[in-house]
């Protein structure tokens, strides 16, 4: 009797299929690699861009220098100083090297909008104040500001931007509260100081400027008049902490906020405004001694000044506290 096939009839290959068969080969073969040239959306380092010439018979240059080398050049024909974005002087936005290729502009513009000192002013504390410039730069570029930490934005005094009629109070108001609900003068314009601010942080976080790192700068405050004393810059900047911030901790102002409590999209433009305050805060010009003032003069001035350190430093801690319970 025949031994019997290790594989039953039916497991074996029919002859057909035998021939369709390919050898397997001894080496597993791994997946197939697919190479993606990097995009400057991709990636932050500006030279993994490769520069090829438009004409292959003319040599070109700049495509065989090293990355280091380009990015020095771009770093001598691009302007170093301080750039205002603004509508008047939107033409800085509008560099002669940025439009000469596309390859060069990619390299150049990683180069010009994360590295660049650039300033935005605003008259007041409104919607969508900063924003106008920013309808003049593509979104590719608009991009990479927000990877600058060179970002300075200055806001105007404290006092600037609030209404004063009592029907534009209500509108002002009015996405965040009933005003006429609030009992007290005091208490309103606590509440009006609140919405200014809220209103300014929620913009920040709605808009393309979201994701930009702010350096916040303070304007000196403006003569009004013969009559007005004008305030010196501790005095400005201790209205900004002591009156304007202070009031979202204000139990008044927490129980007349009834609608938009977003605080968690507030937090991010509440945190960058605090330390603004306290950088500007940190700079200010210690008091020197001037000439012909006593010993028990300049020690009562020094004990003054820290005195008011120590009662600022308190009122930061506590609102950052505060704000980082959102």
């Amino acid at each position: 009797m025949a031994p019997s096939s290790p594989n039953p009839r039916y497991a074996r290959a029919t002859a057909s299929s035998s021939l369709k068969c390919s050898p397997k080969s001894s080496k597993s073969c791994g997946r197939r690699q697919t190479l993606h040239r990097p995009s400057p959306s991709s990636s932050s380092v500006a030279g993994l861009l490769t520069i090829e010439p438009a004409n292959r018979e003319e040599p070109c240059l700049l495509a065989t220098l090293p990355t280091e080398l380009r990015l020095l050049i771009y770093g001598y024909a691009l302007p170093p100083w301080l750039v205002y974005l603004d509508q008047k002087r939107a033409k800085h936005l509008r560099l002669p090297l940025l439009g000469v290729c596309k390859l060069i502009r990619l390299e150049a513009a990683d180069v010009y909008y994360t590295r660049n000192p650039f300033m935005v002013s605003i008259c007041s504390l409104q919607p969508n104040s900063p924003t106008c410039w920013t309808r003049k730069l593509p979104p590719a570029h608009l991009a990479l500001l927000t990877r600058n930490r060179n970002m300075m934005l200055t806001i105007p005094s404290s006092d600037a931007s609030i209404p004063r009629s009592s029907a534009s109070q209500w509108h002002y108001a009015e996405p965040f509260g009933i005003l006429y609900g609030i009992h007290g003068q005091t208490h309103r314009l606590h509440f009006l100081r609140f919405c200014r601010l809220a209103k300014w942080w929620l913009s920040c976080s709605e808009h393309s400027i979201k994701n930009m790192k702010w350096n916040y700068t303070f304007q000196e405050p403006q003569p009004r008049g013969w009559w007005y004393r004008l305030p010196t810059r501790e005095d400005e900047l201790r209205t900004w902490l002591f009156n304007d911030m202070t009031s979202i901790t204000l139990p008044c102002v927490q129980e007349a906020w009834i609608r938009n409590r977003r605080e968690k999209e507030m937090k991010g433009p509440a945190l960058q405004m605090l330390d603004g305050l306290n950088q500007a805060f940190e700079e200010l010009e210690k008091p020197e001694k001037r000439w012909g003032i006593s010993a028990e003069k300049w020690m009562a001035i020094e004990a003054e000044a820290s005195r008011r350190k120590e009662e600022w430093d308190k009122r930061m801690g506590l609102l950052k506290r505060f704000i980082e319970k959102w």
